[in-house]
Order: C-alpha cells, then structure tokens, then sequence
C-alpha cells in the first residue's frame, strides 16, 4: 500500500532535515467519557537520516505531530492540522520543530491491581496546542510500563522515568487494557535540579 501523506521534518528554519523525529496523525475526539480515546493515535512513523517520513491513513482530518528526543536533547512539539478524501495524496507536508527552551524530567510508579503477570501501563503525556482548528489535546510522548508480578498480592509494581518532555503544564493519561483510563491533570514539567515524582498511579480491581 502506498502511503498517502509524506513530507519532512526540519529544524526551525527549514534548513535541515531532523531525522529519528517520531511522526504521528492523531485525531482529537473530546466528547468520549474515556479519556485514553479522546486521543487517538492513527498511525505513527519516524523520520529517516533525510527528515522524510510517511503514512497510510483512512480519509480523515488528522493532527500530525512530531516530536524528537535524543541524546541531542529534545526538539518540539510542533503540529500541523491536515485533511485527507479519498484518492488524495498529500506528499509536501513539511514540520519544522526547534528546541525548547527547556526540558525537564519525571517520574513515578504504577500499580495494577489483580493483575496478570504481562499487564502493562501505557502513559500518555500530553498538551493543548493549536495545530490549525483552534486548541486541541495532542500526545507528545508516550510509554509503556510494566512491572515485577508479586504472586502474594496478585499485582504488578512497576516505575518510570525519568521521562524527558519540554517544560510546560501536561495531562498524563494512563491506560491498561480492560480497565478504565487514569486522567492526572496540570502536571508541571520544570528545569528545576529535583524534578516532579508523580503519586503512585493505581488501577483497582474493577
């Protein structure tokens, strides 16, 4: 299948490319109750050493995101707004992501109740931006956490971090598959020498 939307990650100014810079097309839908669906990723990609990338995707009005953390340091979140129709290939859409000003790290530990031994926590961190259809959520970065299995207790203990983002005020969404979402609001990333650990997130039996 050939992808229907590609173009190139830069720097700020356009005059070099930004390869390993992950790419995603998210849809925002702010009306469902949970919320690890309001953001939805539908299809995800990284730029090669020529900042190009490509997706497949459905017709649809798309958020394309892109992101890049390194041993360089972090660069973005920018974000365009794109709409695609059936038949249509859109092959020059261009996202120029710069450095913030400043990153900077958290931390914290999951626990899911009544587990099975290979559940897992997905962290969503996530931001209000404007990528062309007024102020949106948008995920910056995700990851997956698990844990060791304690066979007395039945449940999963895991930790994480630290999780370098820009500074900035997130939402961190934490999902497991079956249960419901975990939503901790106005999460304040700083460049401060002690950066924030979250309060254990925990998912009860349900």
């Amino acid at each position: 299948v050939t992808p229907n939307l590609s173009g190139t990650v830069t720097n700020g100014d356009g005059s070099l490319p930004m390869d390993a810079a992950m790419v995603s097309a998210q849809e925002y839908h702010p009306g469902e109750t949970d919320p690890k669906d309001q953001v939805v990723i539908q299809a995800a990609g990284q730029s090669d050493e020529d900042g190009a990338y490509a997706l497949i995707l459905e017709p649809g009005t798309y958020n394309i995101v892109a992101y890049r953390v390194n041993d360089e340091g972090a660069f973005g979140p920018a974000c365009n707004s794109v709409t695609l129709t059936t038949g249509t290939v859109i092959t020059d859409n261009s996202i120029a992501i710069v450095a913030p000003e400043a990153t900077g790290t958290v931390s914290g530990q999951i626990e899911i109740e009544e587990a099975e031994e290979d559940d897992s926590v997905t962290l969503s961190f996530r931001q209000a931006a404007d990528c062309g259809n007024g102020e949106e959520q948008i995920e910056v970065r995700s990851i997956n956490v698990g844990g060791d299995y304690d066979e007395d207790t039945l449940a999963v203990l895991g930790s994480y971090g630290p999780v370098t983002l820009p500074t900035g005020i997130y939402t961190v969404v934490a999902s497991v598959e079956g249960r419901t979402s975990v939503e901790v609001p106005d999460v304040e990333i700083t460049n401060v020498d002690a950066p924030p650990e979250l309060d254990a997130i925990v998912f009860p039996v349900e």
